[in-house]
C-alpha cells in the first residue's frame, strides 16, 4: 500500500513548464529524434506529444504566428505543411 501511495505522489509532483519551456522542449525533442512527437509521447516529464497536437491545431495557415515561428525547424515545418494540405 505505501508503494502505491509513493507512486500517486510522484504523478502529483510532476514538473510544471511554461510554454517558453514547452517550445524548447519540442525544439529538443525533434533535433534528439529527427521526427515530431506522436500525441501520447512524454518527453522529460512533460506531455510533449498533447502539446504539439494542440500548438498545431492553431495553425490555420503558413501566415500563422505559431508557423512562422517553427518554419526554421525542416521536420516541423514539413509537418505542419502536411497537416495544412489535408485540414
Amino acid at each position: 500500500m505505501d508503494i502505491f501511495l509513493q507512486d500517486k505522489q510522484m504523478e502529483n509532483q510532476q514538473i510544471q513548464y511554461t510554454l517558453e519551456q514547452r517550445k524548447e522542449l519540442l525544439l529538443e525533442y525533434v533535433r534528439e529524434n529527427n521526427c515530431v512527437p506522436q500525441y501520447r509521447t512524454e518527453y522529460k516529464q512533460c506531455k510533449l506529444g498533447a502539446f504539439y497536437k494542440h500548438l498545431k491545431s492553431k495553425v490555420k495557415s503558413i501566415d500563422s504566428l505559431i508557423y512562422k515561428e517553427y518554419e526554421d525547424n525542416q521536420i516541423i515545418k514539413q509537418n505542419l505543411d502536411r497537416y495544412l494540405q489535408f485540414r
